[in-house]
């Protein structure tokens, strides 16, 4: 068996007037602090998302509501609770996608390099390491290209030169050795994230 991250999320739905569905779920720990993972992952548990909008929130030890809208804002909410069970708050908007945003966000003349989709709908993830790497928001959410940083490009009109993301890369690789380098001298090994 993998190791794999359990959830327990509440979905309130403001149209139902708050009315509260709970599921239970798990997330394999490869792809736990993916908020686009999780965000699919949500669409397939509570099928009533696939047609709205929907934020997705946490509780703090002080009480207050968090709200979760990137990876990073996902590991800390993963590194805050105590775990094994990882409890969650997905509220559904009343208001359907805005069909003219959705239209906007047609990257045409880009395919998925994983599923063969053409054009990428939604968001597009460009690989900042590999030259020509692109995947479409499911085959991200789903791990396609593990090892390597993805940027994601919601707007198919903004157009980045590829020395751009050879730069983030390269930053990233600093960062990783002075990381390692000062963890050696500092003599800390630190036990690894819960996801």
């Amino acid at each position: 068996m993998t190791d794999s991250i359990s959830y327990k999320v509440a979905l309130k739905d403001q149209k139902k007037g708050g009315e509260i569905e709970l599921r239970r779920f798990l997330v394999d720990k490869e792809v736990s602090s993916s908020f686009t993972y999780l965000q699919e992952k949500l669409r397939e548990v509570f099928p009533q998302l696939k047609q709205n909008d929907f934020s997705l929130s946490w509780t703090d030890e002080d009480g207050d509501t968090i709200t979760i809208a990137s990876d990073e804002e996902l590991i800390i909410a993963l590194a805050e609770q105590s775990g094994p069970l990882y409890k969650l708050v997905v509220k559904a908007k009343t208001q359907k996608k805005d069909s003219v945003q959705e239209d906007s966000q047609i990257h045409s003349g880009v395919s998925c390099d994983s599923c063969n989709k053409k054009p990428i709908e939604g968001y597009r993830y460009k690989c900042v390491v590999c030259d020509d790497y692109d995947l479409c928001g499911v085959c991200e959410a789903a791990g396609r290209h593990p090892g390597h940083n993805m940027m994601r490009i919601a707007n198919p009109e903004m157009v980045f030169p590829q020395r751009l993301f050879k730069r983030i890369h390269k930053m990233q690789e600093r960062a990783d050795k002075q990381r390692t380098r000062q963890d050696k001298e500092n003599g800390e090994t630190a036990p690894p994230p819960p996801f």
